[in-house]
């Protein structure tokens, strides 16, 4: 399996200033008591770890606890001098991530003479998970994680040791890791550690007063990383850390729990959302469908046809054309197949809107927070002064007069009183004894995760039902298209499903919506569009925003699932009548439509504790094609957005970079000038040295730091971190996974030049399927279908075999797989035609 390289400076880039620690002699000296002799020894050492925190020269390995803000608990990486303070800068928008990513590495970078890659056994590295309740002081020894099981060992550069995780790691979790003197250099001999390790590890009391809340955390982590372990011993470590992974779904779960009281109060926003809901939108009834009217397919495609050819298309009038003759063809019955009139359904569903539509603010606005955050009212709690306690708990009182002193004092370790208290201060505002607001930031976090809503937006939707249904007879399908493209290429899917059912014998309905920030949703009347430019949606600039258009395309899966639930029994005069209302729907969705749906899938099947509510949100199966896991990585290796993402980013950081387009890259299409610009210095590169190393600079020094901030971002939405969720209520100790028994199907085309079906470790489509405990791939070498799990691999060579070979509608490929998608709907046998299959 090829490696995955890493820059190796990616430390120094991420940590390039002062972490707020003054100097106290230097790395190779510090004042105080002799120390143990073994550390003495360790200090001899000709190669060591590259921590310092007694130099002008600071440097911290990724990810440690001495990277995070005690006051709110989100990463405090320093920014630099003269660097952007915006979250247009990846470090200040790690900064707003609720703890450490659950798939990004550790590096720990040394200092001397190159690393022996054969020295990297058991005995010189350990990863454990360890159990925090109201304290780290407290931690206690939970489990060990396994090298070539749950991460790999690896050296980069020879100077760097990186763990890499080969899983998910458990998000709102604790962690330690230590490298011992069993690493060896190059000459065989151990590796030692810093001073400023030293400083930390001695049993005597640091004389450095800033240093001193970390060396009780460097001992608790010492003994717990020894402890369990016959073979691991503490005065053998030279460098540990303790860190804390951030959320993944909080922000998305308790938006599902206000979405649930809000449709329990007939569609009252005030219910879920309280004093943080503008008059305004109060008034109206949110997650309500509403039918505008019901029209034949070919009229409604007629009038459809100028959105499918913006929004899908890219323009072609052929491709228009010929959607319409094959639509004419299906519903006409012509080349002797049966007649299939499909009736086409417009409304809209009312769903809230948590990002800005504002076109001059829109790419830099996130999420707000409804309440202030827990983690800052407890720090003052904590540490702030009498009159400020007293202001918190009386304001927290008034909130909600059911909670006691006992429950605040309870805050830090009882999660049941952390829910009711960010329930209580939805849509409050604290304000401290200096007449300042706490918390003015409101930045979202699992420490204060309910959204606020900014609009209630009226949602154009489209539903199919074939004509000559009956009532209460339809399995309805909820569907998610990919990014660049909108709801209307459902004329074309949808159109097929349905005529293949027909051939089965079955029939189905299906809805679907535009993404955020596509098709209907564009702004500017459809002028800034992820149709036009997908970087509107993905929003590499501002990582934050990417993140929550990710969230807001999840919500607004769950919240159609929940307005099929509560408007259904007002739609009986219409279409919606045909939906049979016993069975919950089924969730499919096409490239980004499956990434964002697998994360969807996995909150909404969630239990909120009442089987009632269940009802309202769940799903039955889900089928996903051309999708993936681990977005950073799986976007760097795509053949499709890799390129053009590089050419953004080298072309904004790098100065040789920007003469090499001047000069090579005019005479390109201004459409695809991106991607070929970046493609073109590859090409040459491969023959000239001064370029290759360019090529290799702008890897080490730009693409590897912007990954590593971007999937630290990203982690708390990527559906390769849903895909092991577990499904019981709050509080609970059940350990069944969402996705255990959920009858799922994955397809992917082999060779898939936009979700690359494998990048290593994580990335793409196989590794999802694996964390979503599919272990079936259908192939000619295996051409059987397990009951409920099966990824079909569809061959790279095959007819028409492509990305969006299941929507396109047309050829081999694409029929064979929408046979497949429609009989995993309708509950028949799954088809396998083995001609155009991989060989694996």
């Amino acid at each position: 399996m090829k490696q995955r390289n890493m820059n190796k400076k990616l430390i120094a880039l991420m940590v390039a200033a002062s972490i707020g620690l003054a100097a106290c002699g230097t790395e190779s000296t510090v004042t105080g008591k002799q120390t143990e002799t073994y550390i003495t020894e360790s200090l001899k050492a000709e190669t060591k770890v590259a921590f310092d925190l007694l130099s002008d020269k600071k440097a911290v390995p990724v990810p440690s606890f001495l990277l995070m803000d005690k006051t709110d608990g989100t990463l405090s990486l320093p920014v630099a001098d003269g660097a952007s303070h915006e979250i247009d800068n990846p470090v200040v928008a790690m900064n707003s991530t609720d703890g450490w990513g659950v798939t990004t590495p550790i590096a720990i970078e040394f200092a001397g003479k190159k690393l022996n890659q054969a020295s990297l056994s058991t005995r010189a590295f350990r990863l454990i998970e360890v159990n925090v309740s109201d304290s780290i002081k407290n931690a206690t020894f939970g489990k060990e994680l396994e090298q070539g099981v749950d991460y790999i060992l690896t050296l980069v550069s020879e100077d760097t040791l990186v763990a890499q995780p080969l899983k998910p790691l458990d998000p709102s979790s604790n962690y330690m890791f230590a490298v011992t003197n069993e690493l060896k250099d190059e000459n065989g001999k151990p590796v030692g550690m810093s001073q400023s390790y030293a400083t930390l590890k001695s049993s005597l009391p640091t004389p450095i007063a800033q240093l001193k809340d970390a060396q009780p955390i460097v001992h608790i982590s010492e003994q717990l990383l020894a402890s369990n372990s016959a073979e691991f011993r503490a005065q053998d470590i030279i460098y540990s850390s303790w860190f804390a992974t951030e959320s993944v779904g909080s922000v998305i779960e308790a938006t599902k729990a206000a979405i649930a009281k809000t449709i329990g109060k007939n569609g009252d926003l005030g219910a879920g959302w309280g004093d943080g809901v503008q008059d305004a939108l109060a008034s109206e009834k949110a997650f309500n469908i509403t039918v505008d009217k019901t029209e034949g397919i070919l009229t409604a495609f007629s009038e459809d046809s100028d959105k499918f050819k913006k929004f899908v298309v890219a323009g072609s009038e052929d491709s228009v054309l010929i959607v319409n003759s094959l639509l004419n063809s299906i519903v006409n019955g012509e080349g002797g197949s049966a007649k299939l009139p499909i009736n086409i359904t417009k409304g809209t569903v009312s769903l809230p809107y948590f990002l800005s539509k504002d076109t001059d603010k829109f790419k830099s606005s996130v999420f707000k927070s409804a309440s202030p955050s827990l983690a800052k009212l407890g720090n003052v709690l904590k540490n702030g002064s009498l009159l400020d306690k007293q202001l918190i708990i009386a304001a927290i009182m008034k909130a909600d007069e059911t909670i006691t002193l006992d429950d605040i004092n309870q805050l830090q370790e009882n999660k049941g009183v952390q829910q009711k208290l960010i329930t209580a201060l939805v849509g409050k505002s604290i304000t401290l004894s200096n007449g300042k607001q706490l918390d003015s930031e409101r930045e979202i976090s699992r420490y204060s995760p309910l959204p606020k809503v900014r609009s209630l937006e009226k949602v154009p939707f489209l539903l199919f039902t074939p004509e000559n249904a009956s009532l209460d007879s339809l399995p309805l399908v909820v569907y998610q298209h990919g990014i660049t493209s909108s709801k209307e290429n459902a004329y074309t899917i949808a159109t097929f499903l349905l005529k293949h059912a027909q051939n089965m014998g079955k029939q189905m309905a299906l809805i679907v919506i535009d993404q955020p920030l596509h098709g209907e949703r564009s702004l500017a009347n459809g002028e800034i569009s992820a149709n036009i430019d997908p970087t509107v949606f993905l929003n590499l600039k501002h990582l934050p925003v990417a993140r929550d258009n990710l969230r807001q395309s999840v919500i607004d899966n769950i919240g159609l699932r929940a307005s099929l639930s509560a408007s259904i029994n007002d739609l009986s005069n219409t279409e919606f009548n045909k939906i049979d209302t016993s069975t919950d729907p089924v969730f499919f969705g096409h490239s980004m439509g499956g990434i964002t749906g697998v994360s969807s899938v996995a909150i909404a099947n969630k239990t909120l504790g009442n089987e009632q509510a269940d009802k309202i949100f769940s799903f039955s199966k889900m089928a996903i094609a051309n999708s993936g896991g681990a977005i950073t990585e799986l976007l760097f290796g795509s053949n499709s957005f890799g390129p053009m993402i590089k050419h953004m980013l080298a072309s904004e950081k790098s100065e040789i970079y920007r003469d090499f387009t001047i000069n090579n890259c005019g005479s390109f299409d201004p459409k695809t000038r991106a991607t070929q610009c970046y493609l073109e210095l590859q090409k040459q590169a491969q023959n000239n040295q001064e370029l290759a190393g360019l090529v290799r600079a702008l890897e080490s020094k730009i693409f590897q730091p912007f990954k590593f901030a971007s999937q630290t971002v990203i982690d708390s939405v990527d559906p390769i971190n849903f895909a092991g969720l577990e499904q019981h209520a709050p509080l609970s100790t059940e350990k069944e996974g969402v996705f255990d028994n959920l009858p799922t199907l994955m397809m992917l085309s082999e060779g898939d030049n936009t979700v690359p079906n494998e990048v290593w470790p994580i990335a793409g489509t196989k590794p999802l399927a694996k964390q979503l405990g599919i272990d079936n791939f259908v192939s000619k070498a295996n051409p059987h279908t397990d009951q409920t799990k099966n990824l079909f691999n569809f061959a790279g060579d095959a007819p028409d075999s492509a990305h969006s070979a299941i929507i396109s509608g047309l050829g081999v490929t694409s029929a064979a797989s929408q046979k497949t998608l429609a009989a995993f709907i309708t509950d028949e046998p799954l088809p396998v035609e083995t001609s155009i299959l991989a060989e694996n």
